[in-house]
């Protein structure tokens, strides 16, 4: 039986200790954290402000916007010098528009380094007008002709800079934007399916027997594979 109560008490001691230690253990938090702080006006604070004459301005290479996209935003970045990077293939649930990135180089130098936007430019033209058909079969035909005006602009301002941009621009786009040879356009249209749009050109036949070959024209088409003329 003493050695019972000799248990007890100690037992009661430990678990007094254990609660002494929480609650200095508790003060030391209180007196350390953001309850024991005391609130004080400080001295010699960084001001939160600075006037931009006082900043070195950062070395920006690119601005860019994202929204979704309606004909008039659209026209109103275009005017801004913005062109197209991302089309959302999924409507916004909320607005039911597709979500657009558009960027715009700042500032444009010269030689290799000029063919990063339009090649970028260049691999967003050929993967939206690949899904015309499809995802973005529902957008109103206004908005998607000022974006593929937009394309054909990036590209043909791009042809004019210089020969080096150009192959640039092909060689990191993946993709050519010189008028299709023959050899090219045997992967795309059989020689049967010339003759069937040459009899179409010619009124011979119905549209019906050319509908199939939509796809294939409007994309080279679009993507200015058969040149100017």
């Amino acid at each position: 039986d003493v050695s019972d109560d000799d248990d007890d008490d100690e037992d009661d001691n430990s678990d007094a200790n254990a609660s002494d230690d929480e609650e200095a253990h508790d003060k030391d938090d209180v007196a350390n954290g953001i309850r024991g702080e005391k609130l004080k006006p400080r001295k010699k604070l960084p001001p939160l402000l600075l006037p931009l004459t006082e900043i070195k301005s950062p070395r920006l290479d690119w601005l860019g916007t994202s929204f979704g996209i309606t004909n008039q935003l659209f026209k109103f970045w275009k005017r801004g010098g913005m062109h197209m990077l991302y089309l959302r293939q999924t409507k916004n649930d909320l607005t039911g528009e597709h979500s657009a990135i558009l960027i715009r180089a700042l500032p444009k130098r010269t030689g290799y380094d000029d063919a990063w936007l339009p090649a970028f430019v260049a691999d967003s033209r050929r993967r939206i007008i690949s899904l015309l058909a499809g995802p973005f079969a529902g957008m109103e035909v206004k908005v998607i002709t000022a974006i593929l005006d937009d394309f054909d602009a990036m590209n043909s301002s791009s042809k004019i800079e210089s020969e080096e941009v150009s192959k640039a621009i092909d060689t990191r786009s993946g993709s050519s934007s010189d008028t299709i040879t023959l050899g090219e356009l045997n992967h795309f249209l059989t020689p049967h399916d010339l003759k069937r749009l040459e009899l179409y050109g010619r009124n011979l036949c119905d549209h019906h027997l050319v509908t199939d070959l939509l796809p294939q024209v409007a994309q080279l088409y679009f993507t200015s594979r058969f040149g100017k003329g």
